[in-house]
């Protein structure tokens, strides 16, 4: 192969990724399903399809993709972490999620059956991983009373407020409430 033939191949193979741009993800969180492929913005056959999640769509996501995120009306309730090369992008291509204006809440329900009473108005709950947490009720973010981890027990807890200690999220509601409500 001659020298220019072979520089010339080379430059196609480079040229190539630069212009290939990938598709785009749809993301729909009342119609879609996260066993769909996210190709179509709309439910079809076969598993075409939104997914219902923005998590399962930055796992179908290549860097030079895009996503589209339908506005339903309804919060997306679901924390997401953009990170790492594979959605880095490029100049001419770059990963872009688009939002048309849906919310992305960051929250999620915790179904009664996860708290365990530990007295007459507390409530315990076992986290599934350490991190940040931050309880709402009603809209509301609720104060988080300092705890101390050398202590054996949590500190006394006023109604609507909750302390991590050791391990567990404490939660006491208010006298006329169960927590299911």
């Amino acid at each position: 192969m001659s020298h220019r033939l072979w520089l010339n191949c080379l430059a196609v193979v480079l040229i190539i990724p630069g212009i290939a741009r990938a598709g785009i993800i749809y993301v729909n969180n009342i119609v879609g399903d996260d066993r769909a492929n996210g190709q179509f913005p709309d439910m079809g056959t076969a598993g075409d399809g939104p997914v219902a999640t923005l998590a399962r769509a930055l796992q179908l996501a290549r860097g030079t993709d895009s996503i589209a995120i339908a506005n339903t009306g309804e919060a997306y309730l679901e924390s997401v972490t953009l990170d790492g090369p594979d959605l880095a992008g490029t100049v001419a291509h770059p990963f872009v999620i688009e939002g048309n204006g849906a919310v992305l809440r960051g929250t999620r329900a915790l179904p009664a059956s996860v708290w365990r009473r530990v007295s007459a108005y507390t409530y315990s709950y076992q986290p599934y991983r350490k991190g940040h947490y931050q309880l709402v009720v009603d809209g509301k973010l609720l104060p988080e009373i300092n705890s101390d981890p050398a202590s054996a027990t949590p500190p006394s807890l006023e109604p609507l407020t909750w302390c991590a200690h050791r391990g567990m999220v404490y939660f006491r509601v208010e006298p006329t409430r169960f927590i299911d409500q």
